[in-house]
């Protein structure tokens, strides 16, 4: 398997559950029509949400495969987030259901 930039990354310390938001002002460029996604990165959300809702099965795995937080939730304007949800939101159940 191919050593991809995140692992490498989480193998030289970076953190696997950090979160982060974006200003709303950049949530139109950057997710467009992903509502539930851009409602969850204005309140703090993982990279593992971010990869879920962005539908990146190669991410989803490594975040998995390097400890993230899968059961990590943010509540924003629309409601409970989790990885789990952004992927059903944009109908990915085969990342779903990799995730609690």
């Amino acid at each position: 398997m191919p050593k991809y930039v995140l692992q490498i990354l989480f193998d030289h310390g970076a953190n696997v559950n950090k979160t982060f938001k974006f200003s709303r002002d950049t949530l139109p460029f950057i997710f467009g029509a992903k509502k539930a996604l851009a409602d969850a990165t204005m309140n703090s959300a993982s990279l593992l949400m971010v990869a879920s809702g962005m539908g990146n099965m190669t991410a989803v795995k490594v975040l998995l495969n390097s400890g993230a937080d899968a059961k990590y939730t943010v509540k924003g304007k629309l409601g409970s987030h989790s990885a789990k949800s952004l992927a059903l939101a944009i109908d990915r159940k085969d990342i779903a259901k990799m995730l609690p």
